[in-house]
C-alpha cells in the first residue's frame, strides 16, 4: 500500500511486519540542500515510523497535519528560509501612492501621501525586518530616519539602516546616520571620505547604479533575514526588474497628485508584451482611509 504523492511532500513505505519502517520525507525543506538543525523533519519521520499500515487513514491525517505545520513554520520564517536556500534576504518592497499612481507632488519637498493609520502600519513592517534599505535620492529629498517608532516595551530592536549611495553624495548629518549609525553601500570608484556613525562598504556597479544582487548577498552574510525596501521610483524599478522583490506592500491613498507628480516607479515598457514582471494579489485591506495591497510575484 502506498500513500499519495503531491508537490508538497512524498512519503514512500514498504511492508515490514506491519510498520512503516522505510520512509523518505521531502518537505518544503530538502534535506540534501538544507541542514535540519532543529530536528523538525526528523521528528516527523520518527512519528510516522510508528504508524501501522493498517491505520492508513491515521497516517494520512498525521502527515497532512505535519505538512500544514511545516508550511506555517515556513511562512513565519520566510526570511530564514530565503537566506539559507537562496543566499539573500526575503525582500519586501513598500511604496505609497495616490489614486493616479503618483508618489510625490510636482512642487517637491516632503509630503505625506498615506494617512496616519497606514504610516503606523509601516512601523510594524519595519519592526519585523532585520534591515531597512533606501537610496540616496530618498535621503536627499525626504531625509528619513527609517527607524522603528513603536512603543512595545522598554527596549525596541532597531533594524539595520542600509543606504545605497554609489558616489557618497548624502550629507553626513542626514537623519539616517543618527543613533546607532547605518551601513552605506558605495561604488568601488566612489571618493574616500569620512562618514559619521556609518560604515562604508564597496560594491561593483551595475546598469543604473550598484549591483543589487551583490548587496543582497552581503546582507545575507550579515544574517539579515527580512529586508524592507523604502525608496524612490528609480530604485523601486531596479528591484522589480531584477526580480528581487518577494512581496510588494503598496498603500493607496484616496487622493490625486496630478500628471506632473513623481511616478510610482521607473520601469521601461519597451520590451515585448509580458516581458515585465507580473504580480498577483495576496491580501487587500483597508487601513484607516487608505488601502493596503500586498502582492507577490506571479508564478509562471
Amino acid at each position: 500500500m502506498s500513500l499519495p504523492k503531491d508537490d508538497a511532500a512524498v512519503l514512500s513505505a514498504r511492508w515490514t511486519e506491519g510498520v512503516l519502517l522505510k520512509r523518505d520525507v521531502f518537505s518544503t525543506v530538502e534535506r540534501g540542500r538544507f541542514r535540519d538543525d532543529s530536528g523538525e523533519v526528523e521528528g516527523v519521520l520518527r512519528r510516522l515510523d510508528q504508524v501501522p499500515l493498517w491505520s492508513y487513514p491515521l497516517a494520512r491525517h498525521l502527515f497532512a497535519r505535519e505538512r500544514r505545520a511545516l508550511a506555517l513554520a515556513r511562512d513565519l520564517n520566510v526570511g530564514f528560509f530565503s537566506r539559507f536556500e537562496r543566499g539573500h534576504p526575503f525582500v519586501r518592497l513598500k511604496l505609497a501612492m495616490s489614486l493616479d499612481a503618483r508618489t510625490a507632488p510636482a512642487s517637491g519637498g516632503q509630503a505625506w501621501i498615506s494617512g496616519e493609520a497606514a504610516r503606523a502600519d509601516v512601523q510594524v513592517w519595519r519592526a519585523r525586518s532585520g534591515a531597512v534599505l533606501t537610496g540616496a535620492g530618498t535621503v536627499r529629498t525626504d531625509d528619513p530616519r527609517l527607524d522603528v517608532r513603536l512603543a512595545y516595551g522598554s527596549w525596541v530592536r532597531q533594524p539595520l539602516r542600509v543606504l545605497l549611495d554609489p558616489m557618497l553624495t548624502c550629507a553626513t548629518g542626514a537623519k539616517i546616520f543618527h543613533g546607532t549609525g547605518a551601513l552605506v553601500f558605495a561604488a568601488s570608484d566612489a571618493p574616500v571620505r569620512s562618514q559619521d556613525a556609518a560604515r562604508v562598504e564597496r560594491l561593483p556597479r551595475a546598469a543604473g547604479g550598484l549591483d543589487l544582487r551583490a548587496a543582497m548577498r552581503r546582507l545575507a552574510e550579515l544574517e539579515i533575514n527580512e529586508l524592507l525596501v523604502e525608496c524612490g521610483p528609480r530604485l523601486a524599478g531596479s528591484f522589480i526588474l531584477s526580480n528581487l522583490v518577494d512581496e510588494f506592500v503598496l498603500y493607496m491613498a484616496p487622493s490625486l497628485l496630478g500628471a506632473d507628480a513623481a511616478p510610482l516607479m521607473h520601469v521601461s515598457g519597451l520590451g515585448p508584451p509580458g516581458s515585465l514582471p507580473a504580480f498577483e494579489f495576496k491580501d487587500v485591506q483597508r487601513i484607516g482611509d487608505d488601502l493596503r495591497l500586498i502582492l507577490i510575484p506571479k508564478k509562471p
